[in-house]
């Protein structure tokens, strides 16, 4: 929530889908700021989780949470999907995320303390996204797999996912862009 009565300080990243421009990151830092709360926003890229975290140290001094949102959905069903929409879709989705926890890990393990929560999806079930649902599958098992490290380490570090259905940006208008880019390869639009 962010009018919550005592927001914590936060850093907010630039969304990709206005990526360049960081008209959303600087419109929710706003939000902050409005309600009392303190927020900088960044305009990094997940590639670069390195760059995220140091600008996070040098805000605040300290990283207490790694909330691992980033995300772009491509628009082809499994028959058009191609090579190159797969590996952009994982290195945003999959990679991005471990970019970002390679960066934050080491600063959790020096705190002794530490959150990340990881955003999958509903579509680990199945849909017409193929890419998008195996990167949110892979997160489950990162998350896994970094809260048994922890767990190991005997440190107050919590790494959960969360699987939101929610009505965003980047969903909207999904099957319209499926068609769009069916009619232009001279296909006929999947029927609703």
């Amino acid at each position: 929530d962010l009018t919550a009565p005592r927001p914590c300080p936060c850093w907010v990243p630039c969304d990709g889908a206005t990526a360049g421009t960081g008209a959303v990151a600087d419109e929710v830092v706003a939000r902050i700021r409005a309600s009392g709360g303190e927020a900088v926003a960044n305009y990094d890229s997940v590639e670069h989780g390195d760059r995220i975290v140091a600008a996070a140290l040098a805000a605040y001094g300290r990283l207490d949470i790694d909330i691992n949102n980033a995300a772009v959905l491509t628009p082809e069903p499994w028959a058009d999907l191609t090579l190159e929409a797969w590996q952009r879709t994982l290195d945003i989705n999959l990679t991005g995320i471990f970019t970002v926890m390679k960066a934050a890990w080491p600063v959790f393990i020096k705190q002794r303390y530490g959150r990340a929560l990881m955003m999958a999806s509903p579509t680990i079930h199945g849909g017409r996204v193929a890419a998008y649902s195996a990167s949110k599958t892979a997160l489950i098992g990162l998350a896994a797999s970094l809260q048994f490290e922890a767990h190991r380490l005997q440190l107050d570090i919590r790494v959960n996912t969360v699987i939101p259905q929610a009505d965003t940006r980047m969903v909207r208008g999904l099957e319209d862009a499926v068609n769009a880019q069916r009619v232009k390869q001279g296909r006929k639009p999947i029927a609703r």
